[in-house]
């Protein structure tokens, strides 16, 4: 008898922890469901990608114009133009160039006409221009066209060619004779010196040449500034009968990110 009473004990103790874990996971889930609605309430902004808004000015969720509506691409609602792109300020350009080196991405500013202010690119300054001398003209030219095709955008066709890199890396030694290339070599702090002359203007010397910076703030100042990002692809893909590129990968890469500014005057 005291085995079953024992035993009945024990089962009504399962019995009420069943019970007990039941109606926490009820209550749980009563108070996420809660919650969420709340958050719904408060927070009436859609998100959405700015490859899915082509032609979209973002205003809010329950008046969203077309850009044919708006007219110009350069009309901005929002902080964004009709194509969904970021309109920027001189702040938020130089955090994106202080950050290049360390989050591995390339940052290209350009006029509205299409000029090339500045670039700044690891892969740029240390694979390609480093031993630029050593370089066929046809490499040269073939470098130069790849970073072209990597910069395309919706707003102006960029003109970069392999004079223009020869310009933004252009290097003097101490007899004053050109050289390109880059003489910060991946130092945190040396990069921080070149990218303050490049925005302030003056000279950064180091291994033995020396650099002029850009000045870019006297540039960018008081511009309206539009911020284009572009991710490449560098991922291999099986092609088929035809030579064309399947969807089906054979080598997954890193892509490589393109952050553009483009500078208006108005």
């Amino acid at each position: 008898m005291e085995n079953a009473a024992e035993a009945l004990k024990m089962g009504a103790a399962i019995l009420i922890f069943i019970i007990a874990l039941t109606t926490a996971f009820s209550m749980f889930g009563l108070a996420k469901q809660t919650a969420d609605s709340i958050i719904a309430m408060r927070d009436k902004q859609a998100y959405l990608e700015s490859e899915e808004v082509e032609n979209i000015l973002y205003t809010q969720s329950s008046s969203i114009q077309t850009g044919a509506q708006a007219g110009s691409i350069l009309s901005v609602v929002g902080g964004f133009t009709t194509r969904g792109d970021r309109v920027v300020d001189i702040s938020d350009v130089v955090s994106t160039i202080y950050r290049y080196s360390k989050e591995k991405y390339g940052v290209t500013i350009v006029t509205q006409t299409g000029n090339v202010i500045a670039r700044f690119d690891s892969t740029t300054e240390m694979s390609y221009m480093s031993n630029w001398n050593s370089r066929t003209t046809a490499q040269k030219n073939a470098i130069a066209k790849l970073i072209k095709d990597n910069l395309v955008n919706n707003y102006v066709s960029i003109n970069l060619d392999r004079g223009t890199l020869e310009d933004l890396y252009e290097l003097r030694d101490a007899n004053n004779n050109k050289r390109y290339g880059e003489n910060w070599r991946g130092n945190d702090e040396t990069i921080k010196e070149k990218i303050n002359v490049d925005l302030n203007g003056g000279t950064f010397q180091n291994l033995g040449l020396k650099y002029e910076g850009k000045k870019i703030l006297d540039k960018i100042t008081g511009k309206k500034i539009v911020e284009v990002t572009n991710e490449i692809d560098r991922n291999e893909y099986l092609q088929g009968d035809d030579g064309a590129d399947t969807e089906l990968l054979q080598q997954y890469n890193m892509p490589t990110v393109e952050i553009i500014y483009i500078v208006y005057n108005n």
